[in-house]
């Protein structure tokens, strides 16, 4: 090979790797602490990108999104579609956050977040990406799974109170709103 061959082909691989670096999430968010590899899930095959528009905003208390958003959720239930409690007995400290367009969940092993949008009565999520550190509490594989399932596929939910579920043929998850924690005043 000629030097000019060589020279050739190394100008080839660097132009590769500059745009292959330039792909990737257009997320500026630094991973979560100690994430893993991210594999995407299928979303729901009714969503169009419209769908991921925005949350909808509007009051506390609302069924429009509003009380949804900006909350913590603790998840204290959860049953499959065939009504089969999964992770009853786990330890897991699995959560849902809504901001904006964005919906975060913590499985109790692993964090993943996807586009949301939701209206009066539904939650319509975009893929989810989803960190795939290895869950040592079968119980947590299980649950993440179930979290996933649920969100891949339009979702109906219910508020009540400080209670949120969120259900569709894959299964129920119900959350609580955590407790706002101590003011530094």
């Amino acid at each position: 090979m000629t030097l000019v061959s060589r020279a050739a082909v190394l100008s080839a691989f660097a132009a590769v790797l500059l745009v292959l670096g330039g792909c990737g999430s257009s997320d500026d968010a630094p991973p979560a602490a100690g994430a893993g590899t991210t594999a995407t899930t299928a979303g729901p095959a009714s969503a169009t990108s419209s769908d991921a528009a925005s949350v909808t905003s509007g009051g506390a208390g609302t069924a429009d999104g509003g009380a949804l958003t900006g909350t913590t959720w603790l998840l204290t239930g959860a049953t499959d579609g065939s009504g089969k409690v999964v992770a009853g007995d786990s330890s897991a400290k699995s959560t849902l956050t809504i901001a904006g367009p964005q919906l975060t969940v913590f499985t109790g092993c692993n964090n993943g977040s996807a586009t949301v949008t939701v209206s009066d009565t539904q939650l319509v999520s975009g893929p989810m990406a989803m960190t795939m550190m290895a869950c040592a509490d079968p119980g947590v594989t299980e649950l993440e799974h179930l979290i996933g399932t649920v969100f891949a596929s339009p979702a109906d939910y219910n508020l009540a109170g400080d209670e949120l579920t969120i259900s569709n043929d894959a299964g129920s998850l119900v959350y609580e709103a955590a407790a706002a924690g101590p003011s530094s005043s």
